[in-house]
């Protein structure tokens, strides 16, 4: 019996080890070396696929040296469909003078302030200063209003629509004011070119508002032949959990439904301005009034309860990012993500960053280096204002002069965002002696820029995609069926559509950080 037991425990030892054997190399598959001929980064992406970025990013208004001077100009609604909202009108027109006034000792040098109101029935019209339409009257002319944007550095529109429901119209929206036309206007809007031919840095910004209507409600539908009052009260209050007044239906002259409506509306704040700085730092002055005068800052359209709210402002185009400060560079910490030897080296200062290499005499090496950062503004609170934005983006790194493509490709061949947030990069360096570049001859210089992707903004409104959640929140505001959603603003999700597709080939980004690639001697 014993030399039975001796026997057989040889074998069970031999299996044990077998089977840890097998699961080690199960566990380590992932974690192995590529092979000799193969570099750990050949396969690696050039450029990132796009992305949206969903939270919103903190613009903060610094002062220049020496303000850039021009004019501004508010341009208010006065068709007919805005006539509910007379009694609020002049609380939000104060609210816009407050702001240039604030626009004034910070970021921009206001010489002239113009007043003008919109209808199809007065064109554009001067006001006196700072008093509201006395009529509202007519069809919308918003196309108009924006084509008037080119003449002033800084254009505020208040509207309670985008493009109109129904068939009459002139020039070039002679079908109607209708999602076409207008996202064309928007398009020029952003491609004008100022008295010297050139184009300027044009920007366009949406901020939504709420506040409260009590008059006729211009539905511009033909009447539907089940509309019933009650849908459009319990339609509201789940939206909004607030209680509404619909009464007196009855069909136009053109066979449009119309009745009295008391309730939330949306109205819309669109900004347009000739230098995106200009423009932004409109922005954070409006938000930073709209507490001081007492409009509700809110997040989303279902916050809203009573009174008149503004909601995050979101920036249609051209699109941006803070500039990042690099902190650190951690080494691999995966052995399948380091081959053979090498050393690196980091130091940072203000946008720039110096990622410097050592590789031992005769010897090559690789690895995934994590670079960690923090954007621009990211702690800072006064003077900000966050903004939503809708353009795609995709990032890439890239030499800065043509004479460092190939020195950079000695030692950078990845780089990729780890993070939502862009301040997290994973780096794939290697390490060759076949053409260095010495740090204290010439470092090869590159930037990490983001690239705006108007296609990819395109194609989300088409498809309605569905994991970007502003765009949710946009459908969200936005009606193809005024009847029964009287609070939302007809159309604004097809238009804003349209005028990406318009707008596909435009070709804008910025520089987040600076580098400087070099090998150690």
């Amino acid at each position: 019996m014993r030399r039975k037991a001796l026997y057989k425990l040889p074998r069970q030892t031999a299996m044990l080890m077998l089977l840890l054997f097998l699961a080690f190399g199960a566990s380590c598959r992932g974690c192995r070396r590529p092979p000799a001929n193969q570099s750990l980064c050949s396969d690696s992406p050039v450029e990132s696929a796009p992305v949206f970025i969903n939270q919103p990013v903190n613009y903060c208004v610094s002062r220049p040296i020496e303000l850039r001077r021009g004019n501004v100009q508010l341009l208010v609604d006065s068709s007919g469909s805005m006539k509910g909202f007379q009694n609020v009108v002049p609380s939000l027109m104060n609210w816009a003078q407050h702001s240039f006034s604030l626009l004034n000792t910070s970021a921009f040098n206001i010489q002239q302030t113009r007043l003008r109101h919109f209808s199809q029935k007065v064109g554009i019209a001067d006001l006196a200063k700072w008093q509201p339409p006395t009529a509202y009257q007519g069809n919308t002319n918003i196309h108009e209003a924006i084509r008037a944007a080119k003449d002033s550095d800084l254009t505020l529109i208040l509207t309670d629509g985008i493009a109109a429901n129904g068939k009459q119209g002139a020039g070039d929206c002679a079908r109607g004011v209708d999602i076409a036309c207008v996202a064309h206007a928007l398009r020029d809007a952003m491609h004008a070119t100022i008295e010297d031919g050139t184009m300027a840095d044009w920007g366009l910004w949406f901020m939504p508002l709420i506040a409260g209507y009590d008059g006729t409600f211009y539905t511009e539908e033909q009447t539907p032949g089940d509309f019933q009052e009650r849908k459009v009260v319990e339609q509201i209050r789940a939206d909004l959990g607030v209680e509404v007044e619909v009464t007196n239906p009855k069909t136009d002259a053109n066979g449009n439904l119309v009745y009295q409506y008391r309730g939330p509306r949306t109205l819309l704040l669109i900004v347009i301005a000739r230098q995106t700085d200009t423009g932004r730092a409109a922005l954070q002055a409006l938000w930073e009034r709209a507490a001081f005068l007492g409009l509700k800052r809110i997040n989303q359209m279902r916050e809203f309860s009573a009174g008149t709210a503004c909601i995050q402002p979101m920036e249609v185009y051209p699109g941006f990012l803070n500039s990042i400060q690099w902190q650190k560079l951690t080494e691999p910490a995966d052995p399948g993500e380091r081959s053979g030897t090498m050393d690196v080296s980091f130091a940072a200062q203000a946008n720039k960053a110096a990622i410097q290499v050592r590789c031992p005499s005769g010897s090559t090496g690789a690895g995934v280096f994590t670079l960690e950062g923090q954007t621009a503004n990211a702690e800072r609170v006064a003077g900000c204002v966050p903004i939503n934005l809708l353009p795609g983006f995709s990032f890439q790194m890239h030499a800065t002069r043509s004479d460092d493509e190939a020195a950079l490709q000695q030692i950078l061949k990845r780089a990729e965002r780890r993070s939502e947030q862009s301040e997290q990069l994973r780096l794939c360096l290697e390490c060759n002696m076949n053409a260095p570049r010495f740090c204290n001859d010439k470092p090869a210089q590159a930037q990490w820029v983001a690239m705006m992707d108007y296609k990819h903004a395109a194609e989300a409104f088409a498809a309605d995609k569905a994991d970007h959640s502003l765009y949710q929140q946009i459908k969200g505001l936005s009606t193809t069926q005024p009847s029964l959603e009287p609070h939302r603003v007809y159309a604004l999700f097809a238009t804003l559509g349209a005028f990406y597709r318009d707008v596909i080939s435009d070709q804008r980004s910025i520089v987040l950080s600076q580098f400087d690639f070099c090998h150690q001697q």
